[in-house]
């Protein structure tokens, strides 16, 4: 009897002893956190065919008690209809699947002889707030979600409460979702083998189907990132959900609840503004952040990213911020305070409203700050810096070192303090133009197309030396690259990369300063 009892209360069910780490008796994909988390392969609407195949599902909302019953037995008793406001809560959470999974549901009528493959309906229960029913269980009982009507406010699932989440759990069931423990509610657990999800990862801030609390006690609004990786596996994702640049907003109240951010391309942004808290942000896919109140105190790991979601962009609350990049060329606007942005990977931009000349700005190895009227951000592993008339560019080791070390070989060191050749070379190099491709970029825009071999020495060493070549000097280096030893951009490189050239550029310095663009 393939079905899920779900507590009232505590004390109405027993969970059994768990592993601090994952039991996985039943290796269904090969990753624990699906195979912890659904009822198997078999158990799902689309059972039949592949994984992750397209599949409708018909629902509709009891009139009446089935004549095949599944709603009554010695903890749960009578029945009603789903409410106006339960009835507006399944189709809210349906639709919102429909978005994110391969799945259509379509509502039907329902009567005693025609109905949905999914069916709502209430009863009353002694031990438990809900149950369901996974699909392909057998008979007409598969699909059938029942709620309690003893418990008054899962009459009024509202986003955010409790019994929306109890919902949200039991349409789980109903799409083959299971508990990532082995308990039940009023049932007693048993010694027996399965897949059971280890202490660390059995709470609500991985999957929704589990009976224990995230550590802060929210209810979830939606599904958590171990159920979403488990439902995209059996019905696979819809690649167009949040697919534009999408800006996911929160609030001090954000902190009440459990969220997730699932988002499947775009340049994409979390946005803290109208959060007063300081924020913990972890940009990466699969992580948690800790974002707005919860009671009189910050929520700690209450939001979440979707295991396939890259946010590009942050924007900071008005406290004191510590935040984690991902891969991506992240983009952070800091708020006020005293904030820690770690860039992690990519070419990442810290943006300021205000102009240069109201910050100051200076880096020490890998680490930047920047100060100004009410804030100190300590930047780590952020490339640049972008005031409203000016950027700052710090990755001297990296694209920033290589177009200073472009000018000053082919245009000469005094064109270093030329912002918009440098924002030039920043685009192209950040744009995947190589190093020996912006060089010979260089040699074209000052010397042309058919420079000859001679008028690139000429220019590469008057640049680095400070003078006009001898004709020896100018014989010993067109002849390089006449025999084939160098292309001329390679020649160029060669020049770029002299202690000379450094000198001439104050490549220390500005590894300091940072190198200015437009």
């Amino acid at each position: 009897m393939l079905f899920q009892r779900d507590p009232l209360a505590d004390g109405t069910w027993q969970a059994a002893n768990l592993s601090p780490t994952p039991v996985v008796a039943y290796s269904y994909t090969g990753d624990y956190r699906i195979d912890c988390v659904i009822e198997g392969l078999s158990y799902r609407w689309n059972a039949g065919s592949s994984l992750g195949t397209p599949v409708t599902v018909t629902y509709s909302f009891m009139k009446s008690a089935p004549w095949y019953g599944g709603n009554e037995g010695a903890d749960s008793y009578g029945f009603s209809q789903f409410t106006t406001a339960q009835k507006e809560a399944v189709r809210s959470i349906l639709s919102k699947l429909q978005a994110e999974l391969n799945i259509k549901f379509v509502e039907v009528s329902d009567s005693y002889s025609s109905y949905g493959e999914m069916r709502f309906g209430n009863n009353e229960q002694l031990y438990s707030v809900g149950y369901a029913w996974v699909p392909n269980a057998g008979g007409d009982v598969e699909g059938d979600v029942w709620i309690d009507s003893l418990t008054p406010s899962n009459m009024n699932p509202t986003v955010g409460s409790y019994a929306y989440a109890t919902l949200v759990h039991e349409i789980g069931h109903a799409l083959g979702l299971k508990h990532p423990g082995n308990y039940n509610a009023g049932t007693i657990a048993q010694d027996e083998p399965g897949n059971y999800l280890g202490t660390a990862e059995d709470n609500t801030n991985y999957t929704i189907m589990s009976y224990y609390d995230a550590a802060g006690g929210q209810p979830r609004d939606w599904f958590a990132m171990y159920d979403l990786l488990a439902l995209k596996k059996l019905y696979g994702a819809d690649t167009t959900y949040n697919a534009g640049n999408t800006v996911h907003a929160f609030t001090n109240a954000s902190g009440t609840k459990l969220s997730i951010i699932d988002d499947a391309a775009g340049s994409d942004t979390i946005d803290l503004s109208a959060v007063t808290v300081g924020a913990t942000v972890d940009m990466r896919p699969g992580t948690f952040s800790s974002v707005g109140k919860n009671g009189l105190q910050g929520a700690v790991n209450n939001v979440s990213i979707d295991t396939a979601t890259t946010i590009e962009n942050l924007i900071g609350t008005s406290g004191n911020d510590v935040v984690l990049g991902n891969e991506a060329a992240n983009r952070f606007t800091l708020g006020q305070g005293n904030n820690t942005a770690d860039g992690n990977g990519g070419i990442d931009t810290a943006v300021y409203a205000g102009t240069r000349a109201s910050y100051q700005a200076s880096a020490s190895g890998e680490t930047v700050t920047v100060s100004g009227t009410g804030l100190r951000d300590t930047l780590v592993d952020v490339e640049r810096v972008k005031f409203s008339n000016i950027g700052l560019a710090f990755d001297l080791g990296g694209h920033a070192g290589e177009t200073a070390k472009v000018i000053g070989a082919v245009l000469g060191a005094d064109d270093i303090a030329n912002e918009g050749l440098a924002g030039s070379g920043l685009f192209l190099l950040d744009g995947g133009t190589s190093y020996a491709g912006l060089l010979d970029f260089a040699l074209d825009y000052v010397l042309g197309t058919t420079a000859s071999n001679r008028e690139v020495v000429d220019l590469l060493f008057t640049n680095i030396a400070g003078r006009a070549p001898t004709t020896s000097e100018a014989g010993y280096y067109t002849g390089l690259i006449t025999n084939g030893s160098f292309t001329q951009a390679g020649l160029a490189m060669m020049a770029a990369e002299t202690p000379e050239n450094a000198w001439n550029v104050g490549l220390v310095g500005l590894a300091v300063t940072g190198l200015e663009f437009a």
